[in-house]
């Protein structure tokens, strides 16, 4: 298996208002609020969780994810 390319959660910053509900509520601590806007640090600490995308009251915070189907 290859290493996993992590890609962290996207903040759409027309909606965000820094308002740091995903800062607060982040498990693995990896979300900062610097000057009023959010900003994710330490990829490889992200445990992709989806904590801060359900948690945004504006709905700004999105993860991508992707799906593999495994082959028997």
């Amino acid at each position: 298996m290859g290493e996993r390319e992590v890609v962290l959660p996207e903040v759409d910053e027309t909606k965000c208002t820094g308002c740091g509900a995903c800062v607060q509520n982040c498990p693995a601590g990896v979300v900062r609020l610097i000057n009023g806007r959010v900003v994710f640090i330490a990829s490889e600490q992200c445990s992709y969780c989806g904590v801060c995308e359900d948690i945004c009251p504006e709905g700004a915070v999105t993860l991508y994810y992707e799906v593999s189907l495994a082959t028997p």
